[in-house]
């Protein structure tokens, strides 16, 4: 201001002016402002509209996004993103579950790493062709995953582009077709199996239309069976080889079968073969269903039961062929006589063929002849003569001379036919006449007639034959049952008698036989037995004999002591064999007397004491006051009670007790006296009580315990009782000891 106020009027005014352009300026730079901040404010308000509507579409994107996210990452198929070089840029989920490795661990590795060996240059090639192409390229190759194990996968690969037209990244789906293509492996094999099965089964098999029947498919055995090949019945329906007989029932069947009424049948029928010949075959018939609707197709199996057929058929005609053979056997059984038998056979052998004539002939040895023993219809009807005929004269003849059957178609042309015959039978006669045999001996003819122009069946003949072997049998049965009974007469007489003179001589033979074979029985126990005892005393004094050579002087007196027991034992075993063999042989004789039995008793025990105070056994008699009275033998009673006093020291062990006891007792009605030695050893098993009286028996446990005994001391006792006509009781229990008691008539 101060500078305007120095400044002159001259000066002031243009700069006055000067000063109003500038406000001017301003006032317009003022208002330039004040537009572009009004339009700032509406380009702002703007913004935040689209920064809003962008917010809002990146809320959108976002949600989007993760939806889509978890379709890739869990899509049915495996998503890989490959580099240039192959490298795994990207992977979904499921890809990585694929290879069997975590997501993170997969990224920027060579894929090539996961495909099987034997692959890679597949691998390669597959994305080569990626490269080359527009479109997606399709292939397979295996994956190897976790464990080493192998996938196939069905690989689409697209190849994407940088600007420069260069490679930037393969995309590539996955599929897991491992499961698919086993599948189609084991159905290819399954269909290879199926045809294997079908072509080579042993039955024929064929694919038929179930509307028209044609064939579809025909395996080799129906062919076969059929008697067409392949092509032809490929060009055949099924009616036109089934036998019109047949034809209906079966497509009834089938019409049940097209209507859903029946799933399968089965029945038999015949074909026509190609040669026409006829077979017999069991025809099985299933349904393919197609859509569940009706059946289009069905299969048919057929099998050749034409030999089984006719056997049934042979069976049945044999069948019939049986039942008058069985009749006419039972009668031939019945029969008694020939004159009985012969016009029964015949009557039921014409009844049989339906026949009206017919005539058997047996042979005359004797007279070298023919001759008829029965026949039915008239006079020489049958195509012989009444009179005997020679082997070899007419039919008759001829069959019984060469044994085998002669046929006739009409007996008076027959070569065989003599003039005579033609004179006597009447035109229009045929049959048959069959050799009648008894085993490999012709013995007649049986000769049936038939009026023509009626022959005779091979079925028939074949009937007639066995009707005739059956009457061989019989004829012959009865022929030499008649001869032994002729035979029967004549030699009875003369059996009677010889029967007497016969019962006699048989009464002295079977005693002397009886009496020759108790003695040889006896000679070959008491050899067997006495072998066996006196073997093993031998070998010990020969034992003890080489010792006493041998051995120290010091120990001579020992095996002295021990042959001299081996000698008495010896000695003593001798001693009650001679005694067996007196017994035996009826040369020991007993010299009776009354003793009192206690002095009996007591004697016995006195002499047995030193053997019962070696064996430490208490020994004591207990008789019984005032004692019984016995009639005896008093060597042989000593010898008895001896035995039994002796047996029980030996099987009493020591610090045991055995005692001698007199008595009386009552048995039988009358009273005996008794005398019992009873001990505490070690008794004798019940299965082993029926056998201790025999000769050389010992028990199971005497033998294990090596106790000293011949098996012969009870025996004697046995025998020596027997003799006086006395009874020995044993009572005995196993651990308990055992009581022989021995029971003497009173004097």
């Amino acid at each position: 201001m101060a500078n305007y106020q120095r400044m002159t009027k001259a000066e002031l005014i243009p700069a006055l002016r000067g000063l109003e352009a500038q406000v001017a300026s301003l006032e317009s730079i003022a208002a330039e402002r004040d537009r572009l901040s009004h339009e700032l404010s509406v380009h702002q308000i703007e913004l935040e509209a689209q920064n809003q509507e962008l917010r809002e579409a990146q809320r959108l994107v976002e949600e989007s996004r993760d939806r889509y996210a978890d379709l890739y990452d869990f899509a049915p198929v495996g998503y890989v993103a490959l580099d240039a070089g192959g490298h795994i840029q990207e992977i979904n989920l499921t890809g990585a579950s694929m290879l069997g490795v975590e997501r993170s661990r997969l990224i920027g590795i060579p894929f090539s790493l996961y495909v099987a060996r034997g692959d890679a240059g597949a691998f390669r090639e597959h994305l080569r062709q990626s490269g080359q192409s527009q479109e997606p390229v399709t292939g397979e190759l295996q994956v190897v995953v976790k464990e080493a194990q192998a996938i196939r996968v069905q690989m689409v690969s697209l190849a994407l582009r940088d600007g420069g037209g260069g490679i930037s990244r393969y995309r590539i789906t996955m599929r897991d077709v491992t499961a698919h293509r086993r599948a189609e492996q084991a159905l290819r094999e399954s269909e290879e199996r199926f045809r294997a099965i079908f072509e080579q089964a042993a039955v024929g098999v064929s694919q038929c239309v179930s509307h028209t029947g044609e064939y579809v498919r025909v395996n080799r055995k129906y062919c076969e069976i059929a008697g067409y090949a392949r092509e032809e019945l490929l060009t055949w329906r099924f009616q036109g080889i089934t036998h019109p007989d047949d034809l209906e029932a079966e497509l009834n069947l089938m019409q049940q079968l097209m209507e859903g009424k029946i799933r399968t049948f089965s029945m038999e029928k015949r074909l026509r073969r190609k040669d026409g010949e006829i077979v017999w075959v069991n025809l099985t018939v299933s349904s393919m269903w197609a859509s569940g609707e009706e059946p289009t197709y069905h299969i048919a199996i057929i099998e050749d039961i034409t030999e089984r057929r006719q056997a049934i058929e042979d069976t049945k005609l044999r069948l019939a062929e049986l039942e008058p053979v069985s009749e006419i056997s039972t009668t031939l059984r019945a029969a008694r006589t020939l004159g009985e038998m012969l016009p029964m056979l015949l009557d039921l052998t014409l009844e049989a063929l339906h026949a009206m004539e017919g005539s058997i002939w047996l042979y005359d040895s004797v007279e070298d002849v023919l001759r008829p023993a029965a026949s039915r219809g008239e006079s020489e009807k049958d195509g012989t003569c009444p009179h005997p005929l020679k082997p070899g004269e007419g039919i008759v003849g001829a069959a019984f001379a060469t044994g085998q059957p002669h046929l006739a178609g009409d007996f008076r042309l027959d070569q065989g036919a003599s003039e005579a015959m033609c004179q006597r039978i009447p035109p229009g006669i045929g049959g048959a006449a069959i050799p009648i045999r008894a085993g490999e001996k012709v013995i007649g003819t049986f000769v049936i007639n038939v009026s023509l122009p009626r022959k005779l069946t091979p079925s028939e003949v074949h009937l007639l034959t066995t009707l005739s072997e059956l009457a061989g049998t019989a004829i012959q049965r009865i022929m030499l049952r008649e001869e032994v009974e002729r035979r029967a007469a004549k030699l009875e007489q003369r059996v009677i008698q010889r029967t007497a003179e016969l019962s006699q001589r048989e009464a002295a033979l079977e005693a002397a036989n009886a009496k020759l074979t108790e003695l040889d029985r006896m000679k070959s126990q008491f050899v067997s037995n006495v072998s066996h005892e006196l073997r093993t005393p031998i070998t010990t004094i020969k034992l003890y004999a080489s010792l006493l050579r041998r051995g120290p002087p010091e120990r001579r007196d020992q095996f002295l002591d021990a042959l001299e027991q081996e000698a008495n034992r010896q000695a003593h075993l001798i001693e009650e064999i001679l005694q067996v063999s007196r017994i035996d042989s009826g040369r020991l004789d007993l010299h009776y007397a009354p003793y009192a039995l206690n002095d009996l008793a007591e004697a016995s025990v006195v002499s047995r004491e030193p053997l019962a105070a070696e064996k430490g056994v208490t020994l004591a008699c207990k008789p019984l006051k005032p004692g019984p009275t016995v009639s005896v033998d008093r060597v042989r009673t000593l010898q008895v009670i001896d035995n039994l006093v002796e047996n029980a020291l030996w099987y009493t062990p020591t610090g045991g007790q055995v005692s001698v006891a007199t008595g009386t007792a009552e048995a039988d009605g009358q009273i005996w006296a008794t005398l019992s030695v009873t001990d505490t050893g070690m008794g004798i098993p019940k299965d082993e009580l029926p056998r201790i009286f025999e000769r050389f028996f010992r028990g199971e446990k005497p033998r294990e315990m090596q106790l000293p005994g011949t098996g012969l001391g009870l025996a004697i006792v046995k025998d020596i009782v027997d003799l006086h006509g006395w009874r020995v009781t044993v009572e005995s229990q196993v651990g308990g000891g055992s009581t022989f008691t021995v029971w003497m008539p009173l004097a």
